[in-house]
This record gives C-alpha cells, structure tokens and sequence, in this order.
C-alpha cells in the first residue's frame, strides 16, 4: 500500500485503537479489579463490539478527511478528485484507495479476534459473518462519505445516536411498560447482534437480515450516484 501523509496519520489512529483494545484485553484476562466481570466467552464479543465502534463512529471520520488533498490554495473535495482520477484508473482501483483503511484494520485486529475466539470457544463461522458484516458496512460507509460533503456529516452521527443509541432503550422501555415487542428497534442494531454471538439460532437469523439491509443500501447509494452522473 501507498499511503497519502493523510492516510498516515489516520493510520496512527488504528494503531492507537489496536494498543487501547490491547490493554483492556490485558486487564479482562489478568482478573484484575474492577475488570474481573468479562469471562472468556465474552472477550470475543468485547472484540468485535470494539471493531463495530471503530468501523460506525472513526471509519467515517477517516474517511471523510482523507478525501481532501490539502493543497497550497485550496482543498479539494474527494467527488471532484474521484472525476478526475476515474479518467486515469478503474474505477474499483479509486474505491479501493478509500478502502485502505478498513484493510489494514482488519488486518492489524485479527491477531486479537483469533486470540479470543481461542479463549472463548468461539464458532468460527460467526466470526467470519461478523467480519462480513462489518466489510459491508465499510463499503456503504466509503460510498456515503466519499460523496457526502464534511458539513453534512453531523446527519450521519445523528442518525447513529437515534437508531443504535436511542432505539435499545426505546424497545425496553415499550417491552417493560406496555408489554409489546418492538423487536425491529434492535434488530437492525449491529451492537445487538454481536452479542447474540453466543446464541447461533439467534445471531444466524438477524445476521442475514442485517446483510441484507446493508446490500439494500449499497445498491440504493451506487444507483443514486449512477443516475446523478448521467445527468451531469
């Protein structure tokens, strides 16, 4: 890989990620106080939920700001530098580029989810639907922000506080106080699934759902961008 000076820097923050997850990791396996509650059944879940974190909340930050080329006059936004570089190379060859980060990532946190599916037991199988999971969700994500001005951002991060934040308790409360089940509120919830990893009937079910919902809209994002540029 050939890493832009913005990319290197974004690359320090995977690294600062990976040394934290460490750390905890360290203290939950030590038994020390107060860390002693995390068994090892659960490290795995502590694993992946950490890279779900990182792929919903930074992932999109990098993203967005390595797609400005910081210039001696100006910034460059990603949508006009995309147009320009598609004329020179394939167009999966840019995506990729956007991609660089969530590779690495993968790559730099795998020792840690083979090191805890070791100590927990885990189905392989499920970690390898985990993994998909957040490799579609990556996608979605590089399509959104490489199109989607920095200003508008803040939608995005309101959006997730509403449906992954908001929506859990929304479903207990309804659950508690009215008794109905308003089951789709953490259905579509990522953070929920992981920790049915555990449970097979459950997490095969709402993981193919969850798959589902994310190809849906790569398919809307990529067909969207398709109509915009036959209009221009």
């Amino acid at each position: 890989f050939v890493f832009s000076y913005t990319m290197k820097r974004y690359l320090f923050v995977i690294l600062i990620w990976l040394w934290l997850t460490l750390a905890l990791l360290a203290l939950f396996i030590s038994r020390i106080q107060p860390f002693h509650f995390l068994d090892s059944n659960a490290l795995v879940l502590f694993i992946e939920s950490s890279k779900l974190f990182f792929i919903i909340i930074l992932f999109p930050l990098i993203i967005n700001n390595s797609c400005h080329e910081d210039t001696k006059t100006r910034r460059i936004p990603c949508s006009e530098r995309s147009e320009s570089v598609s004329a020179l190379v394939p167009w999966w060859l840019s995506f990729l580029d956007y991609l660089k980060p969530f590779i690495i990532f993968i790559l730099l946190s795998l020792p840690l989810t083979i090191m805890a599916s070791h100590l927990g037991n885990a189905d392989l199988g499920i970690l390898l639907r985990a993994n998909l999971l957040l490799l579609l969700m990556a996608v979605f994500l590089t399509l959104l922000f490489i199109k989607l001005p920095e200003k508008y951002s803040t939608i995005y991060y309101l959006a997730i506080f509403i449906i992954y934040g908001i929506g859990p308790i929304l479903y207990y409360l309804v659950l508690e106080l009215a008794g109905a089940s308003w089951r789709f509120l953490v259905l579509l919830n990522p953070f929920w699934l992981f920790w049915q990893a555990n449970n097979p009937e459950v997490f095969y079910s709402d993981w193919l759902v969850q798959c589902l919902v994310w190809v849906t809209l790569i398919i809307i994002i990529a067909t969207i961008y398709r109509i915009i540029k036959k209009a221009a």
